[in-house]
C-alpha cells in the first residue's frame, strides 16, 4: 500500500528518536525539528564535513518490508533504533532510487541508498550488519531530497505521479530542482 506507518525525529545527535504523528518537510532543507534541519549534526553531516544539511539527504526512509528481509536473516530491528525519519509499510526501497514521487502532498526525489553502517551497529549493539546488508544486497534506507514541502502524517501514501497535472507540478517552478 506504500503508506507512512511511523514518523521519527531527533532534535540533536545522540538523542533518541521519538515518534510524531505529523511532520513539516521544508524544501531544500529537511524535516522541521530533526537534528539535520536544525544544524545539530548527525553522523551523516560529520561524514560529509558539513555544518548545514545536505539537500540530497534531507529525509531518510525505510520500510517494514526491508526490516522483514533483515529479520529473515536473523536480524530483528526495532524501526526507531535505526534513526530513519519515515517508516513505510512497503515498497522495496530499490523501486524509489532515482525517482521523483509524492509522499502525501510533498514531492521527493530519492537520490541515494544506505547499507547498514557502523553507527547503526553501535546503536543496535550488534556487529555484522554491514556484511549482512552488503552480502545480501539489502539496503537499510534511502535518502531523499525534498523538492516541494508540506506537512505529512501517519497514513499518507507514497505514490508516483500518474496524471498530467501531477507531472506538470513536478516540472513546474513551484518545485525545487534536483541537486
Amino acid at each position: 500500500m506504500n503508506t507512512i506507518q511511523k514518523i521519527y525525529i531527533s532534535p540533536k545527535e545522540g538523542v533518541p528518536m521519538h515518534e510524531v504523528a505529523t511532520a513539516n518537510l521544508v524544501a531544500g532543507k529537511g524535516v522541521e525539528g530533526d537534528r539535520y534541519f536544525a544544524g545539530q549534526g548527525g553522523t551523516f553531516s560529520k561524514m560529509l564535513k558539513r555544518k548545514t544539511p545536505s539537500p540530497s539527504s534531507a529525509l531518510s526512509i525505510t520500510s517494514l518490508e526491508t526490516l522483514n528481509q533483515f529479520k529473515e536473516l536473523g536480524v530483528d530491528v526495532d524501526p526507531i533504533s535505526i534513526r530513519r525519519n519515515i517508516l513505510l509499510d512497503s515498497p522495496k526501497l530499490e523501486t524509489l532510487l532515482n525517482k521523483t514521487f509524492f509522499l502525501g502532498n510533498t514531492v521527493l526525489y530519492c537520490g541515494r541508498f544506505d547499507y547498514p553502517c557502523k553507527v547503526i551497529e553501535q546503536y543496535l549493539g550488534r556487529s555484522g550488519l554491514i556484511e549482512i546488508g552488503r552480502n545480501n544486497s539489502l539496503w537499510f534506507s534511502v535518502r531523499c531530497q525534498i523538492l516541494l514541502g508540506g506537512q505529512i502524517k501517519i497514513g499518507d501514501e507514497l505514490r508516483f505521479p500518474q496524471t498530467q497535472e501531477e507531472l506538470d507540478l513536478i516540472n513546474s517552478d513551484a518545485v525545487l530542482k534536483v541537486v
